[in-house]
């Protein structure tokens, strides 16, 4: 996973990542951590 992968929390702002697209982000990464568990 490539560090713009992980950081994409701290790029939430008004000229990086909307709050809405970064959930959806997060979300996804939680989904697969869970169906990988975690490895």
């Amino acid at each position: 996973m490539s560090e713009s992968d992980y950081t994409v929390v701290s790029n939430i702002s008004r000229y990086g990542m909307a709050p809405v697209e970064a959930g959806a982000y997060i979300a996804d990464v939680i989904q697969d951590l869970l169906q990988k568990g975690g490895k």
